[in-house]
């Protein structure tokens, strides 16, 4: 059961609001939902709805009082963006099934532990394999009715999403006999209609559209009766005329398009209004936030110092998993303000409003985030932190885990330029001399790095061994910081050509060639420096152009064939430089069948008709494996010699 504990489901459910008495009635009265609740048979209920309408309400609702009936078994799960472990399927699945559990523990059998034994505890990553457990316990035959219900299933992470709807499908299109039935709550969005398509045209019933013109007119009227509750206890609260209650009443309800959401946030902006007091409510009242935008942009403006502000949303939002912000309030961290401030989730923007000037009337806070800066603010609040010696002895730090492992990903991703003094700092990260690294009685990771020696770094090779490296080059490269390289070469003297101490002996290319995402820009950068030599062979014989090309890496390969050698004044790059078994980059590209790396291979002058030690040619490889695209495009060239054709 401790395994299954991967969230805390219940404290997630109960940040929601509950439901003002009235409200929710437009769901639970409709006959789509009827049928649902009152059928034994398995179904699947679909809930969708525009932002703000109030369905994490609903849901917390019918989990807490409408769905749980005797000889009925609800468990929940609510997704919510911006948490990690809120946006797993496997996550959502241990939870079901925990909750199910502890109701029933009986119908956990003996076998089923085994299998849980013999899958370890990978098992409890895999949607896919927990959604067969959550099966086989809904289909025991001492088990009662199930009701799994998932809320904002559009926050789920998309692939996780995928994988999920995907197990739905599967399950109701061909095997929905179980006692067992689900209910799904998101927003309108197309990519979960189209998901679901294939079971609503087989099962009509399982989508009820909150955004259908008869449904919206009644949430309308259960948001004026929540407006007349809040708007009567604001009242109460500030000991407002009656008169002033009707007319703040009649300015709410007179906005069309009106959500739980914007009357939450709205009633905030008006309280805190400069002036609202009993006898000058109607004074101070003169207009109000007509969208979600301008109420958040109201919202906002109350800060006292802007920038400041900016910086504090930029953390929270470009965050690599929550920060613990105990001031922040419950409404930043739903995902209509996310989408608000962030220029990320808004691709389509055409303008980005930088202006935080009070007296403008644009939304001055809409897109105010931009990714790469709110990066470069973490990275450098992190890159400080980190460059502390009495701070980073403080290993109980929750801030302490974070910076060590994300700075680099903010770095990477942020703004920061090479000349830039977090550069600098930065540099002193990925110094193994550096003396803060010298912690007492701990032993830290930065990024994957062991830096248990102060004297150097000891690498994970990708071939399994631990290599030791001095010097900063290799690591900075290995992390992907590409300003620190860029800064490297640029201010100090360093060996291009230097290698490893490792049993491949290998240069600081072959480290970044070997990936092909994340380092085009530091490949290119080394093999811009007149200093390095490309046709240079590690320990095991092996060239770059070579290496790169065995680990398939598109971009190191296009990089090495396409800088200009000679406008350095510096040899061009061997193309058929061969390893101790007489292999090249052509005939190792045939032998794996990657056309786009043999082509771009013949294109720039690879000799094809070259042998290894074996005496074969890419040709005779590429036919052996039967990589027949390949085969093709080296006939086409018509410069294989007949020997190799025959034998091919």
């Amino acid at each position: 059961m401790d395994d299954l504990f991967t969230c805390d489901y219940e404290d997630r459910k109960n940040v929601n609001c509950d439901r003002i008495p009235g409200t929710c009635e437009w769901f639970t009265n409709h006959p789509l939902f009827g049928e649902f609740n009152d059928n034994s048979d398995s179904r699947l209920l679909w809930v969708s709805a525009d932002p703000g309408c109030g369905k994490s309400v609903l849901a917390k609702y019918l989990v807490d009082e409408i769905l749980p009936t005797p000889g009925r078994t609800v468990s929940y799960f609510f997704f919510k963006d911006g948490f990690p472990d809120q946006q797993s399927a496997s996550v959502a699945m241990c939870s079901l099934i925990r909750q199910i559990l502890l109701k029933r523990p009986d119908l956990l059998t003996l076998s089923m532990l085994h299998r849980m034994g013999r899958e370890g505890k990978a098992l409890f990553k895999s949607a896919s394999a927990l959604f067969v457990y959550l099966m086989s316990i809904a289909g025991n035959e001492e088990a009662d009715e199930v009701v799994c219900v998932l809320d904002a299933l559009d926050e789920c992470h998309h692939k996780d999403f995928i994988g999920l709807s995907h197990e739905l499908r599967r399950w109701f299109l061909h095997k929905n006999h179980l006692n067992i039935k689900f209910l799904l709550l998101s927003r309108p969005y197309q990519h979960i209609q189209w998901e679901f398509q294939e079971l609503e045209d087989f099962m009509p019933t399982i989508h009820l559209s909150g955004e259908s013109e008869i449904e919206v007119a009644k949430i309308t009227i259960e948001i004026d009766m929540v407006i007349g509750s809040r708007v009567q206890s604001v009242g109460q609260k500030r000991k407002l005329q009656k008169e002033e209650c009707e007319h703040l009443q009649t300015l709410l309800t007179a906005v069309s398009h009106r959500t739980y959401l914007w009357v939450t946030l709205t009633l905030d902006v008006i309280e805190n209004m400069h002036g609202f007091t009993k006898g000058n409510v109607i004074k101070a009242v003169q207009r109000l936030p007509q969208t979600l935008d301008e109420a958040y942009n109201k919202i906002l403006d109350r800060s006292p110092n802007a920038p400041k502000a900016l910086r504090a949303l930029q953390a929270v939002i470009i965050a690599r998993r929550p920060l613990t912000i105990r001031e922040i309030k419950v409404y930043l961290l739903h995902q209509t303000a996310r989408e608000f401030l962030s220029h990320r989730t808004n691709p389509d923007a055409e303008h980005v409003i930088q202006n935080t000037d009070k007296s403008s009337d644009q939304l001055a806070w809409k897109y105010a985030v931009r990714p790469e800066e709110a990066d470069a603010v973490v990275a450098e609040a992190c890159i400080r932190y980190l460059t502390i010696p009495m701070v980073i002895n403080q290993a109980n730090s929750l801030f302490d885990t974070y910076a060590l492992v994300f700075w680099n990903e903010h770095f990477i991703h942020s703004s920061i330029c090479s000349h830039d003094e977090t550069t600098r700092l930065a540099l002193r990260l990925v110094d193994p001399q550096a003396l803060w690294r010298r912690v007492s009685g701990v032993q830290h990771k930065v990024a994957g790095l062991d830096t248990a020696t102060s004297s150097s770094y000891v690498l994970s090779s990708t071939y399994g061994s631990s290599i030791k490296v001095t010097g900063s080059l290799i690591p900075a490269a290995l992390l992907g910081l590409h300003q620190v390289v860029k800064l490297l070469l640029e201010t100090t003297d360093i060996d291009m050509n230097a290698k490893d101490h490792g049993k491949y002996e290998r240069l600081p290319l072959f480290w970044v060639a070997e990936n092909d995402y994340g380092y085009t820009e530091i490949v290119k950068l080394l093999v811009a420096c007149p200093s390095i030599d490309l046709n240079l062979l590690n320990g095991a014989g092996w060239s770059p152009l070579w290496h790169a090309t065995f680990r398939q890496s598109h971009s190191a390969v296009k990089l090495l064939l396409s800088t200009n050698r000679l406008l350095l004044a510096v040899p061009e790059i061997n193309l058929d430089a061969e390893t101790k078994l007489g292999n090249t980059a052509l005939m190792t590209a045939a032998r794996a069948g990657n056309k786009s790396l043999a082509k771009d291979l013949i294109r720039v002058g690879a000799d094809v008709n070259k042998r290894n030690s074996n005496g074969v040619t890419a040709l005779e490889l590429a036919a052996r494996k039967g990589h027949q695209r390949v085969v093709k495009l080296l006939l086409e060239t018509r410069q294989c010699d007949e020997a190799s054709i025959i034998a091919s």
